[in-house]
């Protein structure tokens, strides 16, 4: 998970919550995202009441797997309103489907350094997963060198953190606008 804050076309990304255990619920994630946010609700709140949170995600979150009661957006939903309510109100923000690869990238890319040379995304030195993620991730290649259009995911504790960033910046700041037709 990544703790970010939007301010005008800026992005800074301002911690990572990284669980290493494959057996993390998304419930359990709630609660270390609570955990680690509660600092930052006491005084939200005190101030300005709700802390305002608008989640992000892959649109698979949106799919119900046999091994659980509800899909993962749900399960968050109803994390959130029967323990937080008024404390933290969410908003969960996720595409119907995931956005390709290559155009994820892009978008982190386009916030890394947009048009004109200029950053629009920070990121605190503290977000070291995230940051070796950028560093290191790349493309798989094919048998002749050349790059295709999958992530290299051999290191399992790789792309997890460029993935969050990447749906976050194609939602917020997709680089295609969506074709409805002519008008009729």
């Amino acid at each position: 998970m990544l703790l970010m804050q939007r301010i005008g076309p800026n992005v800074h990304v301002l911690n990572e919550i990284v669980v290493r255990s494959n057996d993390c619920t998304t419930s359990q994630a709630c609660r270390i995202f609570v955990d680690r946010a509660a600092p930052y609700c006491d005084m939200v709140n005190r101030l300005y009441g709700a802390l305002d949170v608008h989640i992000y995600g892959d649109a698979s979150g949106n799919q119900r797997r046999t091994s659980a009661p509800a899909t993962d957006w749900t399960i968050i939903r109803d994390f959130f309103r029967q323990f937080h309510n008024g404390v933290i109100q969410i908003s969960c923000r996720f595409a119907t489907t995931n956005p390709f690869v290559r155009d994820r990238i892009n978008c982190v890319n386009a916030r890394l350094r947009n048009t004109f040379g200029e950053p629009q995304l920070f990121i605190s030195p503290g977000c070291k997963e995230l940051i070796r993620d950028l560093e290191e991730v790349c493309f798989t290649t094919d048998s002749t060198g050349a790059p295709t259009n999958e992530l290299n995911k051999s290191d399992r504790h790789r792309t997890h953190m460029s993935d969050a960033l990447g749906y976050y910046t194609s939602q917020a700041f997709p680089l295609r606008g969506y074709f409805q037709g002519p008008p009729y």
